[in-house]
């Protein structure tokens, strides 16, 4: 705590933020800077370090996570070419040593509960299912090929603490009704990434069928956590909207916890005419829409 005492005074002092995002990135950034320069033991030299993002910030899509996982990364590769004997980018080792520094910051600095589900996507960009039993985290990673979707950005923010207080109220007024609910959710969405996994094996399935299906019941899996959310006043009705508009169309959107963008999986018989279509509809009612993919490479070094 003492660190990061004096983390903070230095940055406050020396007038180096102005806005809280700022602060928490400089907090971050020589936080975890000095925590592996002690334990790794490099010498630190004048150097120069430019970091960007494309990932709107606090817009609940790990854009902190990626954030830290990219500063440790860089900080440990720094480390290693003072070292005789380096450990190859990339390596298992170096990605767990990154693992561990990024999750330890998340946890610790950003009070984050869910900082090892995230940091395991960022660092190995696979598909990660985390559930939570008895207070003991278990995750199962598989590697998922590249898949298209649209980030459709709803322009409002719904809380984590803000869904946690919806949660509270319900079960609070039907008890009996939460515990089916959590249960339902949880089976569909372990369902969905079956699914998901068994998408990946079309290169040892080649029968187009059975991966249509597939990405079929991929589909189903978001309307059905979809209908249930709203069912239960758990999803806004702006996310309501561009669900509907979505479904009009033939696509299915998933909403997340926390973040203010509705996901839509492009089923992999849509045309880039019926992506651009739905694209310019959801544009002409005031929702930015990007084009992007998930399950990508995760950590690189971009020489």
């Amino acid at each position: 705590m003492c660190i990061l005492k004096n983390v903070k005074s230095l940055i406050t002092v020396n007038g180096m933020w102005k806005t809280y995002e700022q602060r928490s990135s400089l907090i971050i950034f020589f936080y975890l800077l000095y925590i592996i320069a002690i334990q790794q033991k490099f010498n630190i030299t004048p150097f120069h370090v430019r970091v960007f993002t494309e990932i709107p910030i606090g817009a609940g899509l790990g854009g902190s996570t990626s954030f830290v996982v990219c500063l440790a990364a860089c900080f440990l590769y720094w480390k290693n070419l003072q070292s005789k004997n380096p450990i190859e980018f990339g390596h298992d080792l170096f990605s767990e040593c990154v693992k561990y520094y990024a999750q330890f910051c998340e946890e610790f600095l950003q009070d984050y509960e869910c900082a090892s589900v995230d940091t395991n996507v960022c660092i190995f960009g696979n598909i990660i299912k985390g559930q939570l039993i008895n207070h003991t985290e278990n995750l199962e990673c598989n590697y998922i090929t590249r898949m298209k979707i649209l980030l459709i950005d709803s322009n409002i923010r719904q809380k984590k603490w803000t869904r946690a207080k919806q949660m509270s109220t319900l079960k609070a007024e039907t008890p009996l009704e939460l515990e089916p609910i959590l249960n339902t959710l949880d089976n569909v969405t372990i369902q969905m990434y079956n699914w998901l996994h068994l998408i990946n094996n079309r290169r040892k399935d080649p029968n187009l069928v059975n991966y249509y299906r597939r990405n079929n019941s991929v589909q189903r899996s978001f309307q059905l956590i979809h209908l249930l959310l709203k069912q239960y006043d758990l999803s806004n009705e702006i996310f309501n909207r561009i669900c509907e508009t979505a479904n009009n169309m033939g696509f299915e959107g998933l909403i997340g916890f926390g973040t203010r963008y509705v996901y839509i999986l492009i089923p992999p018989s849509i045309t880039n005419d019926e992506i651009e279509e739905i694209s310019m509809l959801l544009k002409f009612k005031n929702f930015d829409v990007i084009n992007t993919s998930i399950n990508c490479e995760g950590m690189k070094l971009d020489e």
